[in-house]
């Protein structure tokens, strides 16, 4: 019967993520994919909505150690408002700071978890090359099938085309 949830949960982010990629084609390098070096690891894909809204998917991996708090596998799905402007450096650098509600989902073999997070940080896309950076701190709370805080953070780094 979990399996079956588990694959629920993958149908449902593939069929976001692909209405999302046809809503994004009209942006400049509207699609992102890359990794998420932190707490958790992972693959982070994200797709534009418009200059200051994003949608990130984050497939990630964390194996250190059997707490009740700890999943093998997360995944994070993110909607990001973005505030470009604000921390402009020399007239060329633009770090946009972006927050957003987001839900995780926690894999083990034997139990699946379910949550909410809030994901906030800053975002460099340089004009010159294809790429996107970010620095991004996740709060949030495991709400199934047990009631629990959690925190992620790391740095993520994406080609974008």
């Amino acid at each position: 019967m979990k399996k079956h949830n588990v694959a629920l949960v993958l149908l449902l982010c593939v069929i976001a993520s692909g209405a999302v990629f046809a809503q994004s084609k009209k942006n400049s390098h509207p699609v992102g994919i890359g990794l998420f070096l932190g707490q958790p690891t992972g693959i982070v894909f994200e797709f534009d909505l418009n200059a200051t809204n994003w949608v990130d998917i984050t497939a990630a991996w964390d194996f250190t150690g059997p707490t009740n708090q700890n999943y093998a596998f997360l995944l994070f799905a993110s909607y990001k408002l973005a505030f470009p402007g604000v921390f402009v450096i020399n007239n060329t650098v633009d770090l946009v700071p972006f927050v957003g509600p987001g839900l995780s989902v926690g894999l083990r073999p034997d139990d699946v978890s379910i949550g909410f997070r809030i994901p906030f940080g800053l975002s460099w896309r340089p004009s010159t090359v294809p790429l996107g950076i970010y620095l991004e701190i996740g709060l949030g709370m495991q709400l199934f099938p047990a009631t629990s805080f959690q925190g992620t953070g790391g740095l993520g780094i994406q080609y974008r085309f």
